[in-house]
């Protein structure tokens, strides 16, 4: 845990980021040190912002994140909150290696099992100067929703003896809709992730490297 850090978890995955109390709006995200946004609507608003969906980047592609609550002059300017830079993993570092990760997410309220595969290959020259890393990921996740909705009021409509005799003053619902445990609505989440960097060693202190990222939802 980082103090001052907040994780939104809209259906239980880390979605949102928040710093010292400022939505994800106000961040400034970094992935391998260069910019990177997502145009979304920010919920229960009706604009647009620049804040990243960390549900788009698989955890398992992920070697460190550092989050810095006060940006210094050399960082990259616009946050209001702090500096999230996501790095990933390179190939010079992991060397020669291949990575498999089957598993199954089962959630008790839909009373389902589903899929999580997740490959990461890399592979490296003798001399350890130029190298590659792919990694692809299958995601899914069923969650279902519980709500009850009521569309207005009605002010003394229960006060006539036949209607039930309430005490003026008291409002009840006029009409509602639930989803509950039997009639509830059901969503299938998932997502398909592929990723590809190629890195090469110029000198000791230098590296060059291309790293695209493609995301299906």
């Amino acid at each position: 845990m980082i103090p001052g850090v907040t994780i939104t978890r809209p259906r239980g995955e880390g979605l949102y980021v928040s710093v010292r109390g400022l939505g994800p709006q106000f961040q400034s995200t970094l992935l391998n040190g260069s910019t990177v946004a997502l145009n979304d609507l920010i919920e229960n608003g009706g604009a647009n912002g620049r804040q990243f969906r960390f549900e788009m980047l698989p955890a398992e592609f992920t070697s460190s994140i550092d989050v810095v609550k006060t940006p210094t002059a050399n960082m990259t300017e616009g946050a209001l909150g702090g500096n999230i830079d996501v790095k990933t993993f390179h190939p010079l570092d992991v060397g020669n290696k291949t990575t498999l990760n089957l598993r199954g997410t089962y959630t008790s309220q839909t009373d389902k099992v589903k899929p999580n595969a997740t490959v990461i290959t890399s592979a490296t020259n003798a001399s350890g100067t130029f190298g590659i890393l792919a990694g692809a990921q299958y995601w899914q996740k069923a969650v279902r929703n519980d709500r009850f909705l009521n569309f207005g009021w009605n002010l003394n409509k229960f006060t006539a003896p036949a209607s039930g005799g309430l005490a003026a003053g008291l409002y009840t619902p006029t009409s509602h809709a639930a989803d509950d445990r039997d009639g509830g609505s059901q969503a299938h989440l998932g997502h398909g992730v592929g990723a590809v960097e190629a890195e090469r060693r110029v000198r000791d202190d230098a590296r060059h490297s291309r790293d695209p990222a493609r995301r299906r939802l």
